[in-house]
């Protein structure tokens, strides 16, 4: 039922309809906060509740839907903090929260979901480091887009390990010390945007980062 007009608050009854596979709600203009019955869909694979007028904050009990690959909740006026208990989604792949007003650091057990393929958390009000092996506890991930945050001071050590990647975006945070990666490992990667941070290259040296890219023949943006 995307891309239509609902605007209305999002019907509690739903948690009524116990083998539901997927909601697929984005781009309405549905008001209120997530009903916190769905926790009760033991059989829910999908969640898109996207481009809508919500508010409130992420219920911890999403993270009682142990088979959950998808949650998108990105530009739905959402707040507050990541739950620490969506560390418990063992099968969680797309993980979407951008474009809302979500703060407080990270939970570290995202970094644990080795399932986890797009993390995407962009233009919201995060702040902290990321951890520097990040890349080594999440193998399968392919897309870290945390663009807009308030991010600082990574050495992302792990980045060469993750060879699966295709699309790093950190723009727009106080990142440093990046140009040190040797990234010519990651053979699929196609877009890095590294932009308004606080990158610094002091002596010829360090713009070997740019002979590191000539093996990532698959790259169109830098």
């Amino acid at each position: 039922m995307s891309f239509n007009s609902l605007d209305e608050e999002n019907p509690a009854s739903l948690s009524n309809c116990s083998t539901l596979r997927k909601i697929v709600l984005n781009n309405n203009a549905l008001v209120g906060m997530i009903p916190e019955e769905l926790d009760s869909f033991s059989n829910l694979l999908s969640i898109n509740f996207g481009e809508n007028d919500l508010f409130g904050t992420i219920s911890a009990s999403f993270g009682n839907m142990s088979s959950l690959t998808k949650l998108l909740l990105y530009n739905a006026r959402l707040e507050g903090r990541i739950p620490d208990s969506l560390g418990k989604l063992k099968s969680l792949k797309t993980f979407q929260v951008s474009m809302n007003k979500l703060s407080g650091e990270i939970p570290s057990s995202l970094y644990n979901l080795s399932s986890l393929q797009y993390f995407v958390a962009g233009d919201n009000h995060l702040p902290g480091t990321l951890p520097s092996n990040m890349f080594n506890t999440l193998p399968s991930l392919r897309m870290l887009l945390l663009f807009g945050n308030n991010f600082t001071r990574p050495i992302l050590i792990s980045l060469p390990n993750a060879s699966k990647f295709v699309e790093l975006d950190l723009k727009g945070n106080g990142f440093s010390d990046m140009m040190s990666l040797n990234l010519d490992n990651l053979k699929n990667l196609y877009w890095i945007n590294l932009s308004r941070n606080r990158l610094e290259v002091n002596q010829a040296k360090g713009w070997d980062f740019l002979a590191f890219l000539t093996n990532c023949t698959n790259l169109e943006t830098l």
